[in-house]
């Protein structure tokens, strides 16, 4: 069965997205443990928060050295929300503060609108990607700061004018911007198909 460790720097929403795989038939752990992440199957980097903070927690346990050795042996890891950002280059979230650097680009706040909050569809912009979902499906977002880098990182982008990144992806590292834990079917629907796909290629 595959192993997903959901790593625990003290932020975010690691008990709804345990019990999110639990329920789609997945075993996942939250731990901040470095034997338990380097076992894993597919690494899971959870996002409510501050960067800054985040980033502070995930060194302070040396996770950040773990997760980057597990990316270099293209072991795929998840990022969601502020996980997403926090695998970027750097955030210019209260100031500037180094991300994980697994998917270059930077952290920028949103201009028009200022808050993305609620319910919004994508669109795939590279067609080959194995991410499966519908252009009618709907995703949580709640998040002021977005993840700007080369298109050619680019999954999938909000379908409406302001085209903010919702999905990104370099080599075994993606980073999935609104919540698949909060968006009912079109969210299960989303991992059900990423987590086997992602471990068949392992």
């Amino acid at each position: 069965m595959t192993k997903i460790v959901i790593v625990d720097y003290k932020l975010g929403n690691q008990t709804s997205l345990k019990n999110f795989c639990k329920n789609l038939g997945f075993n996942s752990l939250v731990t901040d443990s470095h034997h338990e992440i380097k076992s894993a199957d597919i690494i899971v980097l959870p996002g409510v928060g501050a960067f800054s903070e985040a980033m502070k927690n995930i060194k302070k346990k040396n996770l950040d050295k773990i997760i980057q050795d597990e990316n270099k042996i293209n072991k795929p890891i998840i990022g969601i929300c502020l996980g997403m950002q926090i695998m970027g280059t750097r955030s210019y979230e209260l100031g500037k503060t180094e991300g994980l650097k697994l998917i270059p680009g930077d952290i920028m706040p949103l201009n028009n609108p200022m808050f993305n909050i609620g319910w919004n569809n994508i669109a795939k912009i590279r067609k080959a990607s194995e991410i499966y979902f519908s252009n009618e499906d709907a995703f949580f977002f709640n998040h002021s700061f977005k993840f700007n880098c080369n298109q050619k990182y680019i999954i999938a982008e909000t379908n409406d004018k302001y085209k903010i990144p919702s999905i990104i992806k370099h080599k075994n590292a993606i980073g999935i911007q609104f919540h698949p834990e909060k968006s009912q079917t079109s969210g299960k629907n989303l991992f059900a198909n990423l987590i086997p796909e992602l471990h068949q290629n392992v």
